[in-house]
């Protein structure tokens, strides 16, 4: 092919280019000379193309670094305009956009906290509340919520009796 190439051309291959690279050449030696001459020069062009290419991933990664450094910023903006609150549910001053997480006292452990009101917590977080996220932490799963994530077995070195997993509940209305 690379002799029909050099000689005659039109092979329908990329040989094609040979014949009028070395039409000038009048010995079958200096045909091959300059097919050797041309073959090198395919291969610096095809180096030279992978090395764009290689160039232009390099680039794109950067580009996608950026672009994670930007979203890790505006998380970190997101973040510093949180407002956290430690008071009683009933105090706190929340709108329909808010993510709420409460963590009253466990129902069925041994400290009651003053006479925590579960049912009207429970009348609060369904009907007052007006944030459409609301999370809870508890060891049982409350009426009207869905298990969010299983923490899993949380030690309590105060604890005497079996450990439960600790659940974060999403209040489902």
């Amino acid at each position: 092919m690379l002799t029909k190439a050099i000689f005659y051309g039109n092979t329908g291959t990329e040989f094609d280019q040979l014949y009028s690279y070395s039409l000038n050449a009048n010995t079958i030696s200096e045909k091959y000379r300059l097919f050797h001459k041309w073959r090198l020069e395919q291969l610096e062009q095809l180096e030279r193309i992978q090395q764009l290419e290689q160039l232009e991933r390099i680039q794109q990664l950067e580009r996608i670094q950026q672009l994670k450094q930007l979203q890790q910023l505006k998380q970190l903006d997101q973040l510093q305009q949180l407002e956290y609150s430690v008071k009683d549910y009933r105090e706190l001053v929340i709108d329909a956009d808010d993510v709420v997480y409460c963590d009253p006292p466990y129902v069925g452990t041994q400290y009651d906290y003053g006479g925590f009101d579960y049912k009207a917590f429970e009348n609060w977080y369904l009907h007052e509340c007006p944030a459409k996220e609301i999370y809870i932490s508890e060891y049982t799963k409350l009426p009207y919520t869905e298990v969010a994530f299983n923490f899993g077995k949380k030690t309590n070195f105060r604890s005497t009796g079996k450990c439960r997993d600790e659940l974060l509940l999403r209040v489902i209305r």
